[in-house]
């Protein structure tokens, strides 16, 4: 049984050869084709636009290169969040300056943070007793 479904494949890989050596991809001489209504003029409109002129504040954006590194080899967005969520809300250590932060390694805030630089030790509180933890103090 074993002998006929090997010369089975073998028959099948010839027929399947056979068909692959008669597809091409062209000769290359029918060249790309052509847009269709090519260099005819449409139906125009009129448009109307409401524009005025505006400057823009002149801003500083603040730019933090952030390095989230717990136990595990790498953490998922949604677990960086949420240790970055601890450290801005519990942890207070940026002063109630609004900082936006990507979830991977870049934080951006309008003004320079009080905690320009720095490591703390975060140790979320656990979800089912929603106490414990604590965050380390800074040293930077």
């Amino acid at each position: 049984m074993a002998h006929l479904c090997a010369k089975q494949q073998a028959a099948d890989d010839d027929a399947l050869a056979q068909v692959a050596a008669g597809l091409s991809l062209g000769d290359g001489t029918d060249g790309p084709m052509s847009r269709p209504s090519h260099g005819k003029l449409g139906k125009s409109y009129v448009v109307r636009t409401n524009t005025f002129a505006i400057t823009p504040p002149k801003l500083v954006c603040y730019q933090y290169d952030v390095a989230i590194k717990p136990d595990e080899p790498k953490t998922p967005p949604r677990l960086n969040r949420e240790i970055w969520r601890y450290i801005d809300k519990d942890m207070n250590i940026f002063d109630g300056i609004a900082v936006a932060y990507d979830g991977r390694s870049m934080a951006f805030s309008p003004r320079r943070l009080p905690a320009d630089e720095g490591q703390w030790s975060v140790t979320l509180p656990d979800e089912e007793s929603g106490g414990g933890g604590g965050g380390g103090g800074g040293s930077g």
